[in-house]
């Protein structure tokens, strides 16, 4: 239960820390705009994880409205929750299903609480929307030939971004972590 629990978490969170950026102009300068970000997209949710020295895979979808700061996301699947909700701001998570609710005071410290796992919850925020998170060192970063960035990493995670024909923003998004089995795979389906 706990690691079904770390996926939804892990999800929800790496998608609600979300809430200063708006996608426009060079994506390949990755700039931060610092502009209020408001979306509503949908899509599959998958993970990769070491529980007891075996390798599980986990899924679930999702629906999330991101609202400037603040952000709900409805998680639904395979994952052993039910319906879970995970809503809140820049200074408040919870996470509320049909047996558990958990508050922390962040997405980050949610996750942890909640599930013990880390993964790279901040950056992946700025990679829905195809741009560098800060921190991250922009000349590991590449690009493709209509300036799209393509790959990006944070610190042992490694990310590539996948598109849809010429669209801007990514349809999918792959994070592995180095000398792991660990993985989370967004698969972004209506924005």
């Amino acid at each position: 239960m706990r690691h079904t629990l770390a996926l939804g978490l892990s999800f929800a969170l790496l998608l609600s820390g979300c809430s200063a950026l708006t996608p426009r102009g060079d994506f390949s300068q990755a700039a931060i705009t610092g502009a209020p970000l408001q979306f509503d997209i949908s899509g599959k949710v998958g993970v990769r994880y070491l529980q007891n020295e075996q390798t599980r895979n986990d899924s679930a979808f999702f629906q999330w409205d991101q609202q400037d700061g603040n952000f709900n996301l409805q998680i639904s699947g395979a994952l052993g929750l039910g319906a879970t909700q995970i809503y809140g701001s820049e200074s408040n998570a919870v996470l509320v299903n049909s047996s558990t609710r958990i508050e922390a005071d962040s997405a980050s410290e949610l996750l942890l609480k909640a599930s013990g796992w880390q993964a790279p919850l901040e950056s992946m925020t700025y990679w829905v929307v195809a741009q560098n998170a800060p921190g991250n060192q922009a000349s590991t970063n590449q690009f493709d030939e209509m300036g799209r960035m393509t790959q990006t990493q944070s610190g042992a995670w490694m990310a590539t971004l996948s598109y849809q024909d010429q669209e801007r923003l990514p349809s999918l998004i792959r994070a592995k972590e180095d000398n792991s089995v660990n993985q989370v795979v967004l698969s972004i389906k209506t924005r």
